[in-house]
């Protein structure tokens, strides 16, 4: 990719320890505001390189270009083609220069594994951006600080669009499955949120499956295995195989090769001899492991972890300031589980199905139970 223009003006940023970033745009005279969008997309990029470095691995090349041109962005080894300055987009652009231009997926055949790796590493590259910024912006709010620090684990509100995005896929009909070749697709909406968006949730979910800490150390595994070579989907799941000791080809299969869905809910709760039963009931054709947060009329929290017994494992524990409880596996035969929590029904204030909501359950209304005793 090559492009010129005698209106071009260009913003040079230095990362620290990294690459030279460029930007070249037509400047608007006397629009602060549309000039002003491009120094900020320079900033931006300079700023995020280092955390994209530490969570997906070192960018290869001493520089990169966002060059305003063509009719909507289009990403190229060490530069993209961007129409406006936009910082989702254009982050999303910057993070194919790892996948494909690192790991060199073949996009053809696995759509999603390159578009949906540029909307998951860009939902957490943004997030980083925005959170960076907040905290500029509340130096010497020590309450507000506080706050941010204690929704740092939770899913960034624009990663959800992407889940969003796939259930209207679902509700559609239209949903085909993620091993079709892009050009095969019926329809672009199937290809474009199935590729995009079905995609970026696979990601997301694995790390649900397997742990956020894991899922952080996979990611820069996945680098370090396939950089500069040419990944497929079981290659991928091998290393997140590797990483968590856990048995995912059964991810793989039904998320991928088939448009089975996941829905969990609340069938029930009794006490016996002074304790509670909680019946959960699957609804869905794809089986998952489940985190179910209990929180009691006295404040406590506890989370029950019910692996998948496909996995032949279980995630460690990721919340370290409630109790973690792991219980027996749920065999994806049955479409009834029953587990026993040590305290009084009346105890029980919320019942809960995966809190994070990172799993793609498709109805969540059925997800939570409120008690009011």
């Amino acid at each position: 990719m090559w492009a010129a223009d005698p209106d071009y003006r260009h913003l040079i940023r230095q990362v620290a320890g990294g690459p030279t970033v460029h930007v070249l745009y037509r400047p608007k005279a006397n629009d602060t505001a549309y000039n002003g969008g491009w120094t900020a997309l320079a900033d931006a990029a300079q700023s995020v390189f280092p955390f994209a470095d530490r969570r997906f691995g070192k960018y290869a090349w001493q520089q990169f270009t966002f060059i305003q041109g063509g009719d909507g962005s289009m990403e190229y080894p060490m530069a993209t083609l961007v129409k406006a300055s936009s910082l989702g987009a254009d982050i999303h652009e910057l993070m194919h220069s790892w996948c494909p231009m690192m790991l060199g997926s073949n996009e053809s055949k696995y759509a999603w594994m390159d578009e949906g790796y540029a909307d998951y590493s860009g939902h957490l590259v943004s997030g980083y951006y925005r959170e960076t910024v907040t905290r500029k912006q509340l130096q010497g709010n020590a309450a507000r600080l506080k706050s941010l620090d204690s929704t740092a684990s939770v899913l960034p509100l624009e990663q959800y669009p992407s889940y969003r995005a796939y259930f209207n896929l679902v509700k559609s009909g239209s949903e085909e499955p993620l091993s079709t070749y892009a050009d095969y697709y019926a329809t672009n909406y199937a290809y474009n949120s199935g590729s995009y968006a079905k995609g970026c949730v696979f990601l997301e979910q694995l790390g649900y499956i397997m742990g956020s800490e894991t899922m952080d150390k996979f990611l820069l595994e996945y680098y370090r295995t396939w950089r500069f070579k040419h990944p497929s989907p079981s290659d991928l799941v091998r290393v997140a195989e590797k990483v968590s000791g856990l048995q995912l080809d059964w991810y793989k299969e039904f998320w991928i090769n088939t448009t089975k869905t996941i829905d969990y809910g609340i069938d029930s709760l009794w006490e016996e001899n002074g304790k509670t039963k909680i019946r959960l009931i699957n609804h869905g054709s794809m089986p998952m492991p489940l985190d179910v947060m209990l929180t009691f009329k006295d404040g406590t929290r506890e989370m029950d972890y019910i692996p998948q017994y496909l996995m032949f494992g279980e995630k460690p524990a990721e919340q370290k300031d409630i109790q973690w409880f792991s219980h027996e596996s749920w065999k994806w035969t049955h479409s009834f589980y029953t587990f026993e929590v040590n305290r009084k029904l009346t105890d029980l204030k919320v019942l809960e199905i995966d809190p994070s909501q990172r799993m793609a359950d498709i109805d969540r209304k059925n997800n939570k139970l409120e008690l009011n005793w």
